[in-house]
């Protein structure tokens, strides 16, 4: 049995238990995370902070084997946000096929 994962040198996603799956992805892959603007907790609180919920923040952006990329979800169902997706995507292409990773 072969993870798909394995196979994967771009992974889009949103913040959350599926975003672990970019552990398990190989060398110098690209990973798209997704994150709500608007729905950061404060677990000392109980409270919802109204800032961005970035969950994994910390986690990937120090996973050193890994292209790690932000964007809000906010911009997913806009024009310039599909846009602006498609053209990281395209870039991080760019890298991978051209060895410069």
């Amino acid at each position: 049995v072969e993870l798909v994962s394995q196979r994967t040198s771009i992974f889009v996603s949103t913040c959350g238990g599926g975003s672990m799956t970019a552990f398990f992805l190989p060398r110098g892959s690209s990973v798209i995370f997704y994150y709500a603007e608007q729905s950061g907790f404060n677990y000392e609180k109980f409270a919802l902070t109204g800032g961005p919920a970035i969950l994994d923040w910390d986690l990937f952006n120090n996973v050193g084997y890994l292209r790690v990329h932000w964007l809000p979800i906010g911009t997913m169902n806009t024009q310039e946000g599909f846009e602006s997706l498609m053209y990281l995507i395209r870039h991080e292409m760019d890298v991978t096929l051209n060895g410069l990773m």
